[in-house]
């Protein structure tokens, strides 16, 4: 597996997401958040629905392992968003170090 490939599980899928510089500068694009913001919502749970479309949607593009529109929006209401967005967490966080797996601290709200 690539260092900037990473496989995440939702539900009872895997996932191969890829963090090209492309991949991430589409993002940015698409979402109008720099990485790091990115970074740091996936910390603290705070995704947009559009957020994680975009982030499965590039990163499985990046992958050779597209998904569609449907298949995305199959995901996030058989998992719910918040399962989707955990596993998008590892993915960017991965993103962040290289594609070594670093854990992502969660907070909880209050």
């Amino acid at each position: 597996m690539n260092s900037n490939q990473k496989t995440i599980i939702i539900g009872d899928k895997a996932l191969t997401l890829r963090a090209t510089f492309r991949a991430l500068a589409n993002i940015e694009d698409k979402t109008l958040k720099p990485f790091t913001t990115l970074i740091q919502d996936a910390a603290e749970g705070r995704f947009r629905i559009k957020d994680v479309a975009v982030i499965l949607k590039e990163g499985s593009a990046a992958a050779d392992a597209p998904l569609t529109d449907k298949e995305i929006e199959d995901l996030i209401e058989e998992n719910g968003v918040l399962n989707v967005a955990t596993g998008l967490a590892e993915f960017l966080a991965a993103a962040l170090y290289g594609g070594v797996d670093k854990p992502v601290e969660k907070k909880v709200a209050e």
